[in-house]
């Protein structure tokens, strides 16, 4: 060995480095073993030694004592006792394989002048103490902190806004890059190979109790900082395609259950485990990922350079899939990196400078909240630690000895030859084991990545999945059904979106009653979208179900032309079909013929507003949520909720046809049941025709009716735990052919004598038409609501378990305009017939017995009056005989295919359209189809299919869509002129005109022949904006000595369920910033959770059992009051009620501002019962 006087200056940096004092490589940069071994304590009390030791160069100090005791031991050993030269000769010592020469002693051993003195340091502990205790601890406060964010990760989910509500944020990321549904699987894949990687590695470590010291320390803190980020800020979801799990609401036991499954998954959505939402602005994935690639390069030989790169890569590719999959917003893995790595290496610098861990004034790093831990932890270790590795196994296959220095002292584990030297090309032990490792989960991966693409593409492996857990975030559930030999999956979205607008002082669309005005809310209403596409995404189409009277022209064309604008030419007139449920409880004004414009008091814009964008944010959400699905069909009659209204119409058919039917109502439902491909529930569209009449024309709070209602019900059970309008399971209701179909079971009855006026002109002896009307089965017209509303829930609940015939095959569209006042329609080859110009008779202003008209008009006239055609003659202008011709025997009240002005009363120009799903075509029908006009539609495009090849088509009459053109009764009926008959605008052969086009479409598809049929003449669009009777609002006034919210009449203290909470609050004029309250509320009921010291709101404007009711004062005063029907659900408790509204200030020569407030009751308790 070289004596210590002769090294070099990097030999001494060499020493230096190997006894782990890296910090004195500077300082003593140009220092030979001379100067190293003349050192003194006096050289550490000036600079520059004494800016770099704590301990004023002690330790230090006594390790150059022992290199000159060890190189005095040395000298020994190569000299001879005898005190003789030896002959110069190389000898390879056995323990450090250096080559040295024996050199003359001049004396002999043992002789007193070379005896020297050194100064023997005391035993000194390991400089790398295990500390197995420590250890432990920081085990368990990694744990802790998993433990705490896991708990958080569950509070901060009760709080994640819905993202129907809050939709998620911008991100620029998310702006170029479309989502990758597998891309999270991905990275969770990385980040688990990267753990295991690291796992094996800390396994071979020898001061592994150190190492993982610090892993545990980091890794909690870490995740500590990641509990603080959750729950001060919640953000929205990233993207709409998370299904959040439901809210528990302090049900701590659940609460429990959904932590431990957490835990039990370790935090990963492959696992099927995390399916909460809220964990953003501080990605967990981004810390492992991260965190495991710093910990596997720091602690593992520089040399193995590939290794280092194929774990970095891992690393970035793995954050990467993070916002590929849109899992995590951009600023999630950015502030999650910069805080890993920034405390990774802070932490480490800490570590490796014996000067960093004594707190002093210079030491600013002292500061950090964790440095006494750190402290703790770090204190007994003597500088860098090693990189050193040993065999942790009982049998000895592996050597460990010395390799080249590095830039810190190196131990590794090496294959050691039997005989001879160590070839300098084979591998080390260490490296062979990494290198096995990497092959063997490369090919994991590389295998579930394929069986990932293979399951998504094949289609046999789609159809035998039966069941799975929820995905993450979802309120979704599983159910099972056989598989399809050769079934096709499609791509399904579905989405919801509240479209409620205005609710006072605005007209209801439905009775055309100038009485009936908006005067608060029963429940809001929604539009439901449903997208289905073929997997290649070739063809796709759209149906969309909103709870409003019905579709008009001027809202369809606004609608497309935002879509068109969003989404360029992927949703046309020819794949989108618009339908309404045709509540008569919803906001009025969205139409721009004057007909409507005179019933609605003109274009309302908030109105149309509303509802054109709750459509298309429907379809926005349905069209960022499409998965690959499957659908399944199911069929069933619905009892005890329907009547035919005109049964006398209805026997005007040939009997033959009626005897063929058991009914005068079509009773069935049908179901198309959404699900993805693992079973997860999106949904459902029904049809079933009743017309949502429960609430009569005496009503004047904004709802959805019976299908509403049944809607209510069903999302509610299956999206549990949220409040109306949340959750992603969406369950619409609609409308079908309905026109002479009533939900008023109790039939028609004299309202001041209580006998039947079921006769042809519903008549009544004493009041005449006007007294007679049908009512419900319940107790008002609430209560009836309920009823039928929960009638059609129940069977569509019963549809929707039993469903499992599977839809298969393509999709379709087809879809023209048409001049439907002046179609020919060819019975045979030598007669012929033509539609009319529109035009209404005298019994369309009798009404019907859900809703009578007004004077002396009954049902069933077939001959005008001389005063009320002289009045027409007078006001509106004479029809000419060529209309009134073509119209007979309808005597004509309203020639509105005549009138032109402002605009044009009645359309001309109208959709007709057809989209298939597989074995299911539905028919977009423009209107009220009856019970028998609806059966032959349908049977004659069915016939037309079958005709032309194609076999075995469900056929589905869908109402009220794309355009209103009243009724379409059947020829035989319009001979009776009943209300339906004289609302047959185009004539009495609407109908067969209707047939005749939808056979062309239904041929043209399955012909394959879409692309040559005609668009037909466009229609017209009107600039009718400003053309409205709706009075302006008035700056709203507050009584003296009250100011806005305040309570007018306060709740009782107690209540049980059954009875009804009510408060009165100044109010303003609910239609101040309309717009606002889109996706709000007027008015919350809240229960007060003594565990987490909050109000928790348990209904909103939406539930069906609240009730707002707005009334209006003089000169800008007005009171709101709300009432809560308790239900037998309600939870005994302490609860209160807000109220949420705009006041109006109308500044001198300023605009108009609104100011937000509210109100809040007294609390008040549920009893037990």
């Amino acid at each position: 060995m070289k004596e210590v006087i002769f090294w070099s200056p990097k030999e001494v940096t060499d020493w230096l480095m190997e006894n782990a004092m890296p910090e004195y490589c500077e300082p003593l940069g140009s220092f030979t073993g001379q100067d190293l071994i003349n050192l003194t304590k006096e050289d550490f009390k000036k600079p520059p030694l004494s800016r770099v030791s704590s301990d004023n160069g002690q330790r230090l100090l006594d390790m150059i004592e022992t290199l000159k005791m060890e190189h005095h031991i040395e000298a020994h050993k190569n000299g001879h006792a005898n005190g003789h030269l030896s002959v110069s000769m190389d000898v390879v010592t056995s323990e450090n394989g250096f080559s040295s020469k024996i050199k003359l002693n001049r004396m002999p051993n043992g002789y007193r002048k070379e005896m020297i003195k050194i100064p023997m340091p005391e035993p000194e502990r390991s400089q790398y103490p295990m500390e197995w205790g420590k250890t432990f601890l920081a085990f368990l406060y990694a744990l802790c902190c998993f433990i705490f964010t896991t708990v958080t990760i569950s509070v901060v989910h009760e709080r994640v806004p819905p993202k129907e509500v809050q939709p998620p944020l911008p991100d620029a990321f998310f702006d170029h890059f479309n989502r990758v549904q597998w891309a999270f699987s991905i990275c969770e894949i990385n980040g688990m190979i990267l753990v295991g990687l690291w796992l094996i590695q800390w396994l071979l470590l020898k001061y592994k109790s150190i190492i993982s010291r610090r892993f545990f320390c980091i890794v909690g803190t870490l995740y500590l900082y990641r509990c603080i980020t959750m729950y001060v800020t919640t953000l929205p979801v990233p993207g709409m395609h998370f299904n959040c799990s439901p809210k528990l609401f302090g049900d701590w036991e659940s609460h429990m259950r959904r932590i431990m499954k957490l835990l039990a998954g370790g935090g990963l959505s492959i696992t099927g485990s995390h399916n909460m939402c809220g964990d953003y602005l501080y990605s967990g994935h981004t810390v492992i990922l991260t965190l495991t690639y710093l910990f596997i390069k720091e602690y593992s030989p520089r040399r193995l350079w590939w290794y280092h790169w194929i774990c970095w890569t891992l690393s970035i590719v793995g954050m990467f899939c993070i916002l590929l999959a849109h899992d995590h917003y951009t600023v999630d893995v950015v502030v999650a990196y910069y805080i890993t790595t920034r405390l990774f290496w802070w932490y480490h610098t800490m570590a490796n400078q014996h000067v960093l861990k004594e707190a002093s004034q210079t030491n600013l790093l002292a500061r950090v909240w964790w440095y006494k831990p750190f402290q703790y932890f770090e204190k007994n270790v003597q500088g860098i630690v090693p990189r050193s590795y040993h065999w942790p196994f009982p049998w000895p296959v592996l050597h460990l000895s010395r390799q080249a220095k590095y830039s810190r002292l190196n131990l590794e584990l090496e294959v050691v030859p039997i005989m001879g030297k160590r070839d300098k090309t084979t591998f080390s032990c260490l490296e062979v084991i990494l290198i096995v490792l990497l092959v063997l989960m490369t090919a994991v991966t590389v295998t579930l990545l394929v069986l990932h693409f293979v399951s998504d593409k094949s289609t046999s492996e789609i159809n035998n999945v039966s069941t799975s857990t929820s995905s993450p975030g979802y309120n979704f559930t599983s159910t099972q059904h056989p598989s399809t030999v050769g079934s096709k999956n499609y791509l399904i979205g579905v989405g919801r979106a509240d479209c409620t607008g205005p609710i006072a002082e605005i007209p209801l669309m439905g009775y055309a009653s100038p009485d009936q005005l908006a005067g608060g809310i029963l429940s809001r209403l929604y539009s439901r979208a449903f997208i289905v596409a073929e997997p290649d995404n070739s063809k796709r189409v759209v149906f969309v179900s909103a709870d409003i009277g019905m579709v008009s022209q001027r809202l369809r064309l606004e609608v497309l032309s935002q879509l068109k604008s969003k989404y360029g030419d992927l949703y046309r007139q020819d794949n989108v079909v618009l339908s309404g449920t045709h509540t008569h409880s919803g906001p009025a004004g969205y139409f721009q013929f004057t007909l409507f414009l005179i019933t609605s008091k003109g274009l309302i814009e908030p109105s149309l507003k509303a509802i054109v964008n709750g459509i298309v944010k429907s379809i926005d959400i349905a069209h960022q949520n499409m998965r690959k699905g499957r659908i399944f069909i199911n069929k069933g009659l619905v009892e005890n909720s329907q009547i035919n209204r005109s049964p006398y119409s209805y026997l005007q058919n040939p009997p033959l046809e009626i005897r063929r039917y058991s009914s005068n109502t079509d009773k069935e439902m049908v179901m198309l049941k959404m699900v993805d491909v693992s079973g997860q529930e999106l949904g459902f569209i029904s049809w079933f025709a009743v017309h949502p009449v429960s609430m009569n024309n005496t009503n004047h709070l904004v709802n959805s009716d019976n299908m509403g209602y049944a809607s209510y019900l069903f999302e509610q059970e299956k999206n549990k735990g949220l409040l109306p309008g949340e959750g992603s399971f969406v369950a619409a209701f609609a409308s079908s052919n309905l026109g002479d179909v009533s939900p008023n079971t109790k039939g028609p009855h004299c309202i001041n004598t209580g006998e039947s006026c079921d006769n042809p002109q519903s008549y009544c002896p004493v009041g005449g038409a006007k007294m007679c009307m049908a009512v419900g089965p319940g107790t008002d017209m609430f209560d009836s609501t309920k009823i039928i509303g929960q009638n059609i829930y129940l069977k569509a609940k019963e549809l929707y378990a039993t469903a499992s015939q599977e839809i298969t095959g393509n999709l379709s569209s087809a879809h023209q305009w048409v001049n439907m006042s002046d179609v020919t329609v060819q019975f045979n080859a030598t007669h012929t017939a033509k539609t009319c110009k529109p035009a209404l008779g005298y019994s369309f202003a009798a009404g019907t017995i859900d809703g009578v008209g007004a004077f002396n008009f009954t049902q069933g006239a077939v001959e005008g009056d001389p005063f009320w055609d002289a009045v027409r003659d007078q006001l509106l202008g004479v029809p000419s005989n060529e209309t009134k011709d073509c119209h007979k025997p309808k005597p004509i009240l309203f020639n509105t295919g005549e009138m032109l002005l402002p605009y044009p009363w009645h359309p001309e120009i109208v959709d007709v359209q057809i989209i298939t799903i597989g074995s299911v075509a539905i028919l977009a029908v423009p209107g009220e189809f009856t019970t028998m006009s609806g059966r032959r539609l349908r049977e004659a495009v069915k016939s037309e299919f079958e005709s032309q090849g194609t076999h075995g088509m469900n056929v589905v009459i869908a109402g009220l869509c794309n355009i209103y053109t009243h009724y379409i009764a059947t020829y035989e009926e319009y001979q009776v002129q009943r209300y339906e008959a004289a609302s047959t605008i185009y004539g009495p052969h609407t109908l067969s005109a209707y047939i005749q086009l939808f056979r062309r479409l239904a041929r043209a598809i399955a012909k394959h022949e879409v692309q040559d049929l005609p668009k037909g003449p466009e229609p017209p669009f009107f600039n009718v904006t400003n053309l409205t009777l709706l009075p302006t609002v008035l700056p709203d006034v507050a009584p003296l000595n009250k100011t806005f919210g305040d309570v007018l009449q306060e709740v009782k203290q107690h209540y049980r369920v059954g009875e009804v909470v009510e408060v009165t609050f100044v109010s303003a004029n609910p239609r101040n910033w309309a717009d606002d309250m889109t996706d709000h509320t007027f008015l919350t009921v809240e229960k007060y959770e003594n565990v987490s010291r909050s109000w928790r709101v348990v209904h909103n404007d939406a539930s069906w059992e609240t009730r707002f009711y707005w009334s209006k004062g003089l000169r800008g005063h007005s009171n709101a009051t709300i009432e809560w029907h308790i239900p037998n659900t309600t939870e005994p408790g302490v609860y209160q009620i807000q109220y949420f509204g705009y006041r109006k200030v109308k500044p001198p020569l300023k605009p108009s501002v609104f100011y937000p407030f509210k109100g809040t009751s007294s609390a008040f308790e549920i009893l037990k019962l």
